[in-house]
């Protein structure tokens, strides 16, 4: 009677469990049950039973067998494959990615509250040049990373806090926890949420960071203690400089800074080595700019175009003419494109 009584609690743990409603105590509890091997029998069973009751509508075919791996590993008495970094190959096609960083180190942590007993180990995510990758955190959090990211986290992720590194540009959908806020640091600034919705482009060789809310709310700070340094407010863009930390707050249109998730991009009154730099990110391919064109701000939109596309297009509305050069393409000024555009007549 006790044992069936067991059973039908951890039966109802599981379902939890799978669901991603279980609380740390339950987790804690499914671990310690599921250290007697006879157990892990009847776990499976209910992950089965758990998977037929979806009736497909809960689980794409394609993520069933990295699902099954997460599963089976998530138990495993060894603690040295979990420091692993994990590259995605997409190339503008996006991948999905369960990455769920529960080890052995983790569970003695959070039952003898001994901290000594395990070692911080970090996860990177990365999203090479060329590709655009979804991944979706132990706290069920959903991450889009932009070309050329790289996302990195530790196994305490979700019990211990919620700290990420970010070198790159990614849209953030973060589960809403208030006890343990998610805090991204961008080497440079400090981004502090509880639940919301928003993007960051922070890459390191670039002058600036860009925060744009969308929804919720968003501290942000120089430094991981002190007072924020902003608040931002849903439809606000935060610009950062690197070079004098100042920071300038505005009104935006969110939509054209997340669009790049379904492949467009918005080039707003850009200069063209700012533009330069995110071509090299979106399509794997260095550039070489002319000093005089550099300065040079442009207005337009591409989706899914070749690059050889977006330079013609960049070549009809700048004085500019593209020669590529082995692996490299010169961006020249082209001093007779600029004199028959002084030209035309102003409509």
């Amino acid at each position: 009677m006790l044992y069936s009584l067991q059973m039908r609690d951890m039966k109802a743990i599981s379902q939890k469990y799978f669901e991603g409603r279980a609380t740390e105590a339950e987790q804690v509890e499914l671990l310690k049950w599921l250290r007697q091997k006879e157990n892990m029998s009847a776990f499976r069973i209910c992950r089965s039973e758990w998977e037929a009751g979806l009736k497909g509508e809960g689980m794409q075919p394609e993520n069933q067998e990295a699902w099954y791996r997460i599963q089976d590993r998530l138990f495993s008495n060894s603690y040295e494959g979990w420091n692993r970094k994990v590259r995605i190959f997409s190339a503008f096609k996006y991948a999905a990615l369960v990455i769920f960083m529960v080890s052995l180190g983790t569970v003695i942590f959070m039952i003898s509250g001994k901290k000594t007993t395990i070692a911080e180990v970090e996860t990177t995510v990365v999203a090479d040049n060329g590709q655009i990758s979804k991944i979706i955190l132990p706290d069920s959090s959903i991450v889009w990373l932009n070309s050329g990211t790289t996302l990195s986290y530790s196994n305490l992720y979700s019990f211990d806090n919620r700290n990420l590194k970010l070198n790159g540009e990614a849209w953030f959908q973060v589960r809403k926890n208030k006890n343990v806020p998610m805090v991204v640091n961008c080497a440079g600034l400090f981004v502090k949420v509880t639940g919301t919705s928003f993007n960051i482009s922070a890459y390191q060789e670039y002058g600036k960071i860009d925060v744009v809310l969308e929804t919720g709310a968003v501290e942000i700070y120089e430094y991981p203690e002190g007072d924020p340094v902003c608040r931002l407010m849903p439809g606000e863009l935060a610009e950062f400089t690197r070079t004098n930390r100042k920071m300038e707050v505005s009104k935006v249109n969110t939509a054209k800074y997340r669009s790049w998730k379904e492949g467009m991009v918005n080039f707003y009154n850009l200069r063209l080595e700012e533009i330069v730099f995110r071509l090299e990110k979106r399509y794997n391919q260095r550039f070489l700019i002319d000093e005089k064109i550099k300065a040079i701000p442009l207005t337009f939109t591409i989706k899914n175009e070749s690059l050889e596309s977006v330079l013609n297009l960049m070549s009809r509305i700048a004085p500019v003419s593209a020669v590529q050069k082995e692996e490299l393409i010169y961006l020249n000024f082209d001093k007779n494109k600029a004199i028959r555009m002084e030209k035309r007549p102003i409509k």
